[in-house]
């Protein structure tokens, strides 16, 4: 019986806004952990698992984890596992040692495959949630070319803001690709860079005549609200 218009309707009309926007829990892991749920009904689900290893040589860049969303998910009174994929290790020239495919990530029956690792002259790139390059670093496809960039993730607002993850590693003079790509060595000198923690990213691809390591591939992450 509250009159329209009046200060007492606006009040209460803010009230419920701020309500329904409260509703919404987000949960961010970073590490294995168990998500509790104490109720029933759907939940938005982002699983990015580990970014795969690149090369040391012949620019094989590290694969991007891959990376599953679900916006209705059907959850019930129990406790869930989470598992956090672990980015794939770099190649290194010594001792002959080839790059590490990512590691997958998973909640509940979703589960995301890690990158693939880089290729070299003594490996073969392996496939995964993305493919790791031989004679590139693309993060979803090898190519010819040294120059060539990390293929670009995907963005995702589940956390709220929009966040881009699964940037594919660069091959040795690249640039890795959007959502946390790690780069390779810049003009053949320093080192590639690693793939940047907790987005899935592939590492940037090393040059056997230089510094003779790759960067490995970041840790994945999984986002529930």
């Amino acid at each position: 019986n509250v009159q329209v218009g009046s200060r007492f309707e606006e009040t209460d009309t803010r009230k419920m806004y701020h309500k329904n926007l409260d509703e919404y829990k987000v949960h961010t892991f970073t590490s294995n952990s168990d998500l509790i749920v104490t109720g029933s009904g759907d939940v938005e689900v982002l699983v990015v698992a580990g970014g795969g290893g690149g090369e040391f040589d012949n620019y094989g860049g590290g694969g991007a984890g891959g990376m599953s969303e679900k916006s209705g998910h059907a959850v019930t009174a129990q406790s869930y596992g989470v598992v956090i994929g672990a980015g794939g290790a770099g190649g290194r020239r010594s001792g002959n040692v080839p790059s590490v495919a990512g590691s997958d990530s998973s909640f509940d029956s979703i589960i995301s495959n890690g990158g693939g690792k880089g290729g070299g002259l003594s490996s073969t790139p392996a496939a995964g949630g993305s493919g790791g390059g031989v004679g590139t670093g693309a993060g979803e496809a090898g190519g010819t070319s040294a120059q060539v960039d990390g293929g670009d993730g995907r963005a995702n607002s589940i956390s709220g803001t929009s966040v881009y993850y699964a940037g594919g590693g660069a091959s040795v003079s690249g640039i890795g690709g959007l959502g946390g790509g790690g780069d390779g060595n810049p003009s053949f000198s320093g080192s590639p860079d690693d793939g940047t923690v907790n987005t899935g990213s592939g590492g940037g691809s090393g040059n056997a005549t230089i510094t003779g390591i790759g960067g490995a591939g970041g840790s994945g992450i999984v986002i529930i609200r």
